[in-house]
């Protein structure tokens, strides 16, 4: 099966990350409801962060197909994104420790400008 894609600008707002997951789960239709939600969340947490510690305009990029799900949130900071030990009380600061633990693979790619987080999942 050949690779889908899309791509979407979205504004740097709060109101981006449910618009993401929105437009993600749009595309999805026919993957496994499993591996949905986990695609989902890990969206919800690197557009969160792009939203709350990057610049400019949110970029989301979605490709998907034999077997696998990649996606990418760019965001014009040129701040890299790091996984942090938290306390367990702590209210926030999991987001990165959730995509280490549920993707099958993620990394950060500098960009002109900023920066590009991305996440492979099983489809």
């Amino acid at each position: 099966m050949e690779q889908a894609r899309a791509d979407w600008v979205l504004a740097s707002d709060a109101r981006s990350v449910t618009r993401a997951r929105t437009l993600i789960a749009q595309r999805l239709i026919g993957l496994p409801d499993e591996s949905v939600e986990v695609v989902l969340l890990l969206v919800s947490e690197l557009v969160t962060n792009a939203v709350r510690h990057g610049s400019g305009p949110v970029g989301l990029h979605v490709a998907w197909g034999n077997g696998t799900v990649r996606v990418e949130v760019h965001d014009q900071s040129p701040e890299w994104p790091v996984v942090r030990a938290v306390d367990r009380d702590a209210l926030d600061g999991r987001g990165l420790i959730l995509v280490d633990g549920l993707a099958t693979g993620w990394g950060v790619m500098a960009g002109k400008p900023g920066k590009t987080v991305w996440f492979t999942a099983k489809a």
